[in-house]
């Protein structure tokens, strides 16, 4: 009865040697490296990164509440002249959570939310084990590609979950068998590689586009994909023929009797919704791929599923709930210590610095 009580308070008092740890970690590092021509700011947010860095290595709060002390951290230390004798102006890291990067990676989390809720991610899993047929090297093969385009939209973990979910009935019946681990290690590796092939794909694509504008290069969908879709390609094709060459060597088709069984679960579900979502889909994505005919930027498009799937009803306020706002508060975080990094010119002072030292 007391073993879970004594497990948290564990853990809680790991998290405080690990918090305490990391902040005299951060304070004995900004000493070391601290030079006397820094100004407070430059001080401030070198000690943010270390401490920072620290909390996110050690786990010791969540990543997204690490997220939203470095936007408060900044708005006191820097914009307050309490703590600050040159205070400066905050907007610029409080309005991360406001800028393109988050408003495109939002109109992806809509976009598999509504996949998800209408079913239509499970119908386009049954048309891709159709066409693959029983033969267990076009099955990998099949899904580990479906998993690299489907991470192009959704997350490289909800497409995972997704198709990881949709083929358990199949996993059982071969569970001991190479085709079960060639299914599940191929679906992960390549949904994580298809996350490379556009900007929404993953989080680290949209944030570099992000910044990349903010400084006056600006890169398109299109622009993005030219180089991201034949590198993702290529790795999941190397990948998928390691893993039939380690795995798969029995040739004998296996049975897809579960599919019927799917079909008639998957009855109820409104026809109109998936409809709607289907078409918005490719509204969404056509637009973003003909960005320099039309110059709408991407962040812009992005809220064409927002504002759709919610006047819809097929996005409800219960389904707000269950989007991934943690990581949206994540991706701001991380903005706004770039921002401060650039801004206070510690990048600039350390790049010159690694300059000096190759020459």
């Amino acid at each position: 009865m007391n073993e879970p009580i004594e497990t948290g308070r564990r853990k809680r008092l790991r998290s405080l040697y690990y918090f305490f740890g990391s902040l005299i970690a951060a304070l004995v590092l900004t000493w070391l490296l601290k030079e006397p021509a820094f100004t407070p700011s430059q001080l401030y947010v070198l000690f943010l990164l270390f401490f920072a860095i620290g909390l996110w290595l050690t786990e010791a709060i969540p990543a997204f509440a690490v997220a939203l002390f470095l936007m408060a951290y900044l708005v006191f230390a820097l914009g307050s002249p309490y703590f600050n004798p040159a205070p400066e102006k905050i907007d610029r890291y409080v309005n991360t959570f406001s800028g393109r990067v988050i408003w495109l990676l939002l109109g992806g989390f809509f976009l598999a939310a509504a996949m998800t809720k209408t079913k239509l991610d499970e119908q386009l899993l049954r048309l891709t084990l159709k066409i693959s047929g029983t033969k267990p090297r076009n099955i990998v093969i099949a899904f580990m590609f479906t998993a690299m385009i489907f991470s192009m939209v959704m997350s490289a973990t909800a497409t995972t979950a997704m198709m990881v979910a949709a083929l358990m009935p199949l996993l059982s019946t071969t569970s001991k068998s190479g085709l079960s681990k060639a299914l599940l290690l191929g679906i992960s590796i390549a949904a994580t590689i298809g996350g490379m092939g556009t900007i929404i794909g993953t989080s680290p694509n949209a944030i570099a586009v992000g910044i990349l504008g903010d400084n006056g290069i600006r890169i398109d969908f299109l622009g993005w994909m030219v180089y991201g879709v034949p590198l993702a390609v290529a790795l999941t094709a190397i990948s998928c023929v390691v893993l039939l060459w380690l795995f798969v060597k029995d040739p004998a088709p296996v049975h897809l009797r579960f599919l019927e069984d799917k079909k008639s679960q998957g009855q109820n579900e409104s026809v109109l919704q998936r409809s709607i979502v289907l078409i918005v889909i490719i509204v969404t994505i056509l637009l973003w791929l003909t960005t320099p005919l039309h110059g709408i930027s991407v962040a812009a498009i992005a809220a064409i599923p927002i504002v759709v799937l919610t006047l819809t009803g097929i996005i409800t306020a219960n389904d707000l709930k269950n989007l991934s706002w943690d990581t949206l508060f994540l991706v701001a975080g991380g903005l706004s210590l770039g921002e401060a990094l650039e801004s206070t010119g510690i990048l600039q002072h350390y790049a010159g610095q690694i300059g000096a030292m190759k020459m």
